[in-house]
């Protein structure tokens, strides 16, 4: 019978049964998962939703978190189905170097993030 420490975690880690040993990652890393995980999300987003959120990085302050992008976007008459796409707008911003993260954190004001620590990012754009 398998204890809680034995067998596959959704076949990204492992736990040796017959040793208990530590955690081990498979070769596939969190940097590419977390990036195909990305990439699926900005494909099942709204393309309109996120051209408006990206034009909104413009109106950030010079630092921000995806609070302030959310607030920014409750009025716009588009919308995405995919509750985690700022995530994948705010990747895009990175990338495109208009935004880069900090060593910040800030606690989320939207209720529906339950007070969570987020992110707070520097914009470069200047308005």
């Amino acid at each position: 019978m398998k204890t809680p420490r034995q067998g596959t975690f959704g076949g990204m880690f492992s736990v040796e049964p017959e040793t208990g040993s530590p955690l081990t990652a498979s070769p596939v890393t969190g940097a590419t998962l977390r990036d195909e995980a990305l990439e699926r999300v900005e494909l099942a987003a709204d393309a309109a939703w996120t051209k408006t959120a990206l034009s909104k990085i413009r109106l950030m302050p010079e630092r921000f978190t995806t609070d302030d992008m959310w607030l920014a976007m409750q009025d716009e008459p588009v919308s995405t189905p995919e509750p985690r796409a700022m995530g994948a707008v705010m990747m895009q911003a990175k990338r495109a170097g208009w935004i880069a993260t900090t060593n910040e954190w800030a606690r989320s004001t939207r209720p529906c993030c339950h007070a969570r620590p987020v992110r707070v990012w520097r914009c470069y754009l200047d308005v």
